[in-house]
């Protein structure tokens, strides 16, 4: 049977939760038999390999694939999905996610009759234990479907979403322009879509739910600096995509307020060791750099200083700052959660400065009366110097001296 679209399926250590995502496969609409399902296991330590094996023995249109050994994030089982991709059409879906059963039908349908090289839904957030988070993505704005020319509306195509998991791809496309995740990268999605929508002519976003998207817990406090420098390789990619393409205006959509949320977490993570937030703080230099140059993000006043002096290469003082941020931060909550404590210091320090402002300006104006006063009383000193010494008062004080005398005596 030839299949309408590949389905490749990255696992690793997910016997939990996979039976999630093989079960929203079983139920589309589409059709199961339409779907090729890729599951690449990355050498787990857990039951996963053995669930997806049995799959596969049940199923005909079910392929389980192994990496040689672990490549530690999803890039390299997604590359050994495409391989063995052999449907005119291919989507992704993370191990612990699920699809609506709707979700192959309407991008597929989509993609068919529209010709279009990329077709995009939106997702929404659930929990682990598939609870609701939202209906949609705060990530993806758009309402009613859209319709984009590429190039031309490349930076209007961003608002669409650049989470690649929620979309349809033409296999013969991946395949022309040998397309591949970088596996150096923590970015590797936003890479591999990036480098896909370069070579599309057209886009169509429809406002429909295709994608569970299973939240994971704030990482702010588990980022490592691993993670970390595999994340600004991804932003450095990007960059270079972008800038040879000569649309960088993209570039600086997708980096506008980044350094604002994770510049702070080399303080707040308890990953991060103290002797490693400098040596992150130097690798990241540069779009920070970049975004400041560029007014790219509009952070507030206690992060404002951080990523001012980490942009001009002030680095020790950075860290010193950060340190302190962070030390008054009690829940490592400098990127937009529960800035209560360093909120209520910044306000107390600005009324200070408020008082203070107003006091110089009282003290500036007073300076100023008394400064007048003195220029009236020295003039008036002045001309009453010039009277004396004029030969009319030394001929009058000369006549009036007797009268006085006079007056004395006799009172």
């Amino acid at each position: 049977m030839e299949y309408k679209i590949s389905i490749i399926i990255p696992v690793y250590n997910a016997a939990d939760f996979v039976a999630d995502a093989f079960e929203s496969l079983r139920a589309q609409t589409l059709g199961f038999d339409a779907l090729q399902i890729l599951f690449v296991d990355d050498c787990s330590t857990d039951s996963s390999k053995d669930i997806l094996t049995a799959w596969a023995d049940e199923f005909s249109n079910v392929a389980v694939y192994s990496t040689p050994k672990n490549s530690g994030g999803a890039a390299g089982p997604r590359n050994v999905g495409l391989l063995y991709a052999d449907a005119p059409y291919v989507m992704f879906l993370d191990n612990d996610d699920y699809y609506e059963p709707d979700a192959c039908e309407t991008l597929y349908c989509e993609a068919v009759q529209s010709d279009a090289d990329l077709v995009s839904g939106y997702f929404r957030d659930v929990t682990f234990e598939k609870e609701h988070v939202n209906e949609k993505t705060p990530a993806c704005p758009l309402t009613g479907k859209h319709i984009f020319v590429l190039p031309q509306q490349l930076l209007a195509a961003q608002d669409a979403n650049v989470i690649f998991w929620c979309k349809i791809y033409k296999n013969a496309l991946i395949t022309e322009h040998n397309l591949r995740f970088y596996e150096d990268t923590q970015m590797e999605d936003t890479v591999f879509f990036t480098s896909y929508l370069l070579h599309c002519k057209s886009m169509i976003y429809l406002d429909k739910l295709v994608y569970n998207f299973r939240a994971r817990a704030s990482v702010s406090r588990t980022l490592n600096a691993h993670y970390l420098t595999k994340h600004i390789r991804g932003y450095a990619y990007l960059y270079t995509l972008y800038h040879e393409s000569g649309h960088m205006d993209c570039f600086d959509y997708n980096v506008r307020v980044v350094p604002d949320y994770f510049i702070p977490c080399f303080f707040t993570s308890e990953k991060i060791e103290p002797d490693e937030q400098r040596d992150l703080l130097q690798k990241w230099q540069w779009l920070v750099q970049y975004t400041e140059e560029n007014a790219l993000f509009p952070s507030d006043e206690i992060k404002a200083p951080l990523l001012a002096m980490t942009a001009r290469g002030e680095l020790d003082a950075a860290v010193a700052y950060g340190r302190l941020c962070a030390k008054y931060d009690t829940v490592g909550t400098m990127n937009h959660n529960n800035t209560l404590q360093l909120a209520a210091l910044g306000a107390r320090n600005k009324a200070q400065t408020s008082i203070y402002l107003a006091l110089e300006k009282d003290y500036e104006r007073t300076r100023s009366d008394l400064f007048r006063l003195n220029q009236e009383l020295l003039s008036a000193q002045q001309t009453i110097a010039e009277i004396k010494a004029s030969r009319s008062y030394r001929i009058g004080s000369a006549l009036l001296s007797p009268l006085h005398a006079l007056h004395h005596r006799l009172f």
